[in-house]
């Protein structure tokens, strides 16, 4: 019993692992931004308007309620406007080449998927450095990766 709880701590370790995981967990997010249709999420359509909002502002400060955004709520009140102003930026880019509204909404996915990715590289690094094993690192990212909400 302890080989095979050794082999699997060394497996669970390993770099190949690791990028077995990052792997998977890119995989089923693309297919998942490719393949549901708009709105995804029972708040996308909010976050993707509140993001078109911010697309006409160049400071994330808003004085008061834009025109057009009461369908959003408070925006020029709201504590999370971080993520919407800068998600405006590669939208504003889009808006330029494409015209389509569905793919637009697409790469905007596809680039949370790249964000969230980058997240998940780093949150292996503060586990690591805040002294746990690879393996029980890795085991955590996949069971992570597996939890239906994440990707």
């Amino acid at each position: 019993m302890k080989s095979y709880l050794g082999r699997l701590s060394s497996t669970l370790g390993t770099r190949r692992f690791y990028v077995a995981v990052i792997i998977f967990f890119v995989f089923e997010a693309v297919w998942i931004a490719l393949s549901a249709a708009y709105p995804q999420a029972f708040d996308e359509d909010f976050h993707f308007g509140i993001i078109k909002v911010y697309s006409h502002y160049w400071l994330p400060f808003l004085s008061s309620q834009p025109p057009n955004a009461d369908a959003f709520g408070a925006v020029a009140r709201d504590p999370s406007y971080l993520y919407h102003y800068l998600m405006s930026f590669p939208y504003r880019f889009l808006a330029l080449f494409v015209h389509d509204q569905t793919a637009q909404i697409i790469y905007l996915r596809l680039i949370n998927v790249g964000l969230f990715t980058s997240g998940l590289v780093l949150f292996r690094r503060v586990m690591i450095r805040a002294g746990l094993s690879r393996a029980l690192t890795h085991l955590s990212l996949l069971l992570f990766a597996l939890i239906p909400v994440a990707p």
